[in-house]
């Protein structure tokens, strides 16, 4: 799906797929009226009916398929933003414990990487790529944390935990990226849009009385519902309502907090 689908709100995505199912529907049957001439016996009507709703339950099916690969991937982004950021609280509470002259310069890096996050590379996800400000401001932080002299033993025991911390904030932040591209795979999409309008097409020949009419309505408005839910579960990071990046202010107002409580303990009275 084209990226500036998922940047709609999601009242809009819903008119424009259950408008545009049932006004395909309802133009396919017109058209055939009208142009081609094609009258269904009413011998053919029960045959036409069944094969319908069938193909109708298909299309259900492989709508409902994407969603719910797109609705497990939003659970997950979910998990991945509140850990990334429980990773960078604990990262800077780490640095915050050691000397403050020694770790000082990382803790800037942090919370310089964390407004990078916030500012420039969550606009970015909801385009589909990455901010490469971001990556730089990354590897500052990793070049800082290499550059950290323990002055005492309890800091050198620490020293490994603060590694371990930056990685596992590495890997989560590669998962988090991946995480902002297509869940649903294309091929999948291909087939599910096929199927949808193939369906929407074989519905155009059902009666034109009431009935019938009413019945090719109804399935329009169920595949248009189906298509907006699975569009609108997709890509996480590029829905209209996507994850918020509270997590990550949340996390470095604590930061600040917590450094500026470390310095009015080690400062003299």
């Amino acid at each position: 799906m084209p990226l500036w689908i998922y940047n709609l709100p999601d009242w809009l995505i819903g008119m424009v797929m259950v408008a545009g199912c049932v006004g395909l529907a309802l133009g396919g049957q017109a058209l055939r009226l009208r142009w081609c001439g094609l009258r269904v016996s009413r011998r053919e009507d029960g045959l036409l009916v069944g094969v319908g709703l069938l193909l109708v339950v298909l299309s259900l099916l492989l709508l409902g398929l994407c969603a719910a690969t797109g609705w497990e991937a939003a659970g997950r982004t979910d998990r991945m933003v509140q850990q990334e950021a429980g990773a960078i609280g604990a990262l800077g509470r780490s640095l915050a414990v050691m000397g403050p002259e020694e770790s000082r310069l990382a803790r800037e890096q942090l919370r310089a990487y964390t407004r990078s996050v916030i500012l420039k590379e969550w606009p970015a996800m909801q385009d589909g790529h990455s901010s490469l400000s971001t990556w730089d401001a990354f590897d500052t932080l990793f070049r800082s944390l290499s550059g950290i002299q323990p002055g005492s033993a309890s800091e050198r025991a620490l020293m490994p935990e603060v590694w371990q911390g930056a990685f596992q904030l590495l890997q989560l932040r590669q998962a988090r990226l991946q995480a902002s591209q297509p869940v649903v795979p294309v091929a999948l999409w291909a087939v599910t849009t096929a199927s949808t309008g193939l369906t929407l097409g074989f519905l155009s020949l059902l009666p034109a009385h009431r009935a019938g009419r009413t019945l090719l309505v109804l399935a329009a408005l169920l595949l248009g519902l189906g298509l907006f839910l699975a569009v609108a579960m997709d890509r996480p990071f590029c829905r209209y309502d996507c994850p918020a990046a509270e997590p990550y202010e949340k996390a470095l107002q604590r930061m600040e907090r917590w450094d500026a409580q470390t310095m009015r303990i080690r400062s003299p009275p």
